[in-house]
């Protein structure tokens, strides 16, 4: 993407975008309805095992169950997981005949008022998404950051443009899916809704 300047013959260009798919699935009220009793025993039966360097309260099974897309139940969502990968590969140019891609885990998490998530990425894998069970309007809001704010400084700015944002700011509803490179940073911010907020967290790489 290129910025022409009309005083001068500079050009100003944006050769590192971050990159993120949206969509949004339109059946996701009979898919919600169809995983209702298996995220019910999910919730009973695993504990909750965020990653050990997060210190907000958050029911997930990251770190104990992440192969839900393995379970039959989520077996159409694994499908649309992968089939939107492919398409955001498509769109990046990949070569998906020498690269094909699989969905590599799959993990719930569910947010109650007062929860939230910490800030982190997924390593190991090409993309990460996440799939909106339920989403409340007045809930939590998934935040993807800038590279780099790692560097722990920005300059002010005028105005916020395409070649000074920090952040992405996506308030999802239910039926959102949204796929984005694994080396983003990202977390959800706090959730002061009283109904839960439920998604579920994926990873795409290698075949």
């Amino acid at each position: 993407m290129l910025f022409r300047s009309s005083m001068t013959q500079s050009v100003t260009a944006a050769y590192f975008p971050t990159v993120l798919l949206r969509t949004h699935v339109a059946a996701h009220e009979a898919i919600r309805e169809s995983l209702a009793a298996e995220l019910e025993r999910i919730r009973t039966e695993i504990p909750s095992s965020p990653d050990a360097g997060w210190a907000c309260p958050v029911y997930t099974t990251l770190m104990r169950e992440s192969g839900l897309h393995r379970i039959e139940a989520f077996r159409t969502l694994a499908d649309i997981f992968l089939r939107e990968a492919v398409a955001f590969a498509e769109h990046k140019c990949v070569d998906l005949d020498a690269q094909p891609l699989a969905v590599h885990k799959c993990w719930l998490n569910v947010l109650a008022r007062g929860d939230s998530m910490d800030v982190h990425n997924h390593p190991n894998s090409f993309y990460t998404g996440y799939y909106f069970i339920e989403a409340p309007a007045d809930g939590t809001r998934l935040i993807l950051y800038h590279p780099a704010k790692e560097m722990g400084f920005s300059m002010p700015v005028i105005r916020d443009t395409m070649l000074n944002q920090e952040g992405y700011t996506c308030l999802p509803r239910a039926g959102d899916l949204v796929l984005f490179e694994s080396h983003i940073v990202h977390s959800f911010q706090l959730h002061d809704s009283h109904r839960e907020h439920v998604n579920l967290g994926f990873t795409v790489g290698p075949a």
